[in-house]
């Protein structure tokens, strides 16, 4: 590019794993002894087709107590969201209930621990759904009791 000159500067940004507002940092280098290099700063709001809130469960407490912890999953796209049960792998140690709240769009996921004399349990729960763009949803979920 001539000096004084503009162009076009790419960037790809790999939004897996991001949600809401993101704010990144790109470093550019030139070949301007004047201005090495400088700074972009690039802000972004990135919508997933589908939200899940805690993405991950943890569960801290006694060994002989009901624990229970929710989990919310809600459809950002206008088109009904419908979810299935595929896995579960504490199915012995904790129970789940799913409850629609708002018909096709939001689903609240209830897990209740059992009481059991393990210290640590690690497991997923998978969902199918159906929407292409997203078609399973994962919560992971650990616990820790004394």
């Amino acid at each position: 590019m001539p000096p004084g000159g503009t162009g076009r500067i790419r960037i790809y940004m790999d939004t897996s794993g991001y949600t809401g507002l993101v704010e990144k940092t790109v470093l550019v280098e030139t070949d301007d002894p004047a201005e090495p290099e400088f700074s972009l700063i690039v802000k972004a709001k990135i919508i997933t087709p589908i939200d899940v809130f805690p993405k991950k469960v943890y569960f801290v407490g006694k060994k002989n107590l009901l624990l229970r912890r929710d989990v919310e999953i809600k459809a950002n796209l206008d088109r009904t969201l419908e979810i299935r049960p595929i896995s579960f792998d504490l199915k012995d140690k904790m129970n789940y209930e799913i409850k629609e709240l708002e018909k096709g769009k939001r689903y609240k996921i209830s897990f209740v621990k059992l009481p059991s004399d393990e210290r640590l349990i690690k497991g997923t729960f998978k969902l199918e759904t159906n929407y292409p763009e997203m078609r399973y949803i994962e919560i992971r979920i650990k616990g820790y009791f004394r």
